[in-house]
């Protein structure tokens, strides 16, 4: 009669040590032929669910990616989320946090976030009032985060001129030009951090048709 496993309730053929192959390997690999390789979970305190991404499991990880915090729970009161400011605030979140949002590149992926304050609706509507009629959102430092002291409402043409696409001098405008079509607008793009379209506004005339 062959041998079987001197684990308990193991019937398997022994392998080696009298172990059968699999626990043999256990013992070999960890010491241990009873080692059982607990998965990885998420580090949020007391959650329990396997690890997805970032050290967080997939809700958590939903989370920080939306909002920054895996453990944002602010759910809008009623009726605010149909309030102008809500919106504002939504959206400002979605350009430096999320980065599937259409404009990230030239927020979140510039380094622009928004302070851990401003991660709570009521903060940000405690700091900024109700969204004046006609008025943007805006970061006085372009470069500087959303945050108190950085940010004012402005007009859209102030918005607008404030943008870093407008911060272009006379002498790049005159290099994008030469640049093109030596290069294609995309690479002239990436090279000025501009857009594609504003590109094609430059070397057609359309913008800054005076210098």
């Amino acid at each position: 009669m062959k041998s079987i496993c001197k684990i308990d309730k193991c019937n398997n053929l022994i392998h080696g040590k009298d172990l059968c192959q699999k626990h043999y390997i256990r013992w070999r690999t960890h010491g241990d032929p009873l080692y059982i390789r607990k998965k990885n979970i998420c580090k949020v305190d007391n959650c329990t669910r396997i690890m997805y991404c970032k050290d967080y499991c997939s809700r958590h990880y939903q989370k920080f990616r939306a909002h920054g915090d895996p453990l944002f729970t602010h759910e809008p009161l009623h009726g605010q989320s149909r309030m102008p400011i809500y919106n504002t605030w939504n959206m400002m979140k979605q350009r430096c946090l999320n980065p599937s949002y259409t404009h990230y590149n030239n927020y979140g992926g510039r380094g622009i976030t928004v302070c851990k304050r401003w991660l709570d609706f009521k903060n940000f509507y405690s700091d900024m009032g109700d969204r004046p009629e006609g008025m943007e959102l805006d970061r006085i430092d372009t470069n500087g985060n959303y945050e108190p002291g950085n940010c004012r409402w402005v007009t859209r043409t102030e918005n607008n001129r404030n943008q870093r696409r407008n911060k272009l001098i006379p002498e790049q405008i005159k290099r994008i030009r030469s640049l093109y079509p030596i290069f294609s607008q995309r690479e002239i793009a990436k090279q000025y951090n501009i857009s594609k379209t504003m590109v094609g506004s430059i070397v057609n005339n359309k913008s800054w048709s005076h210098i």
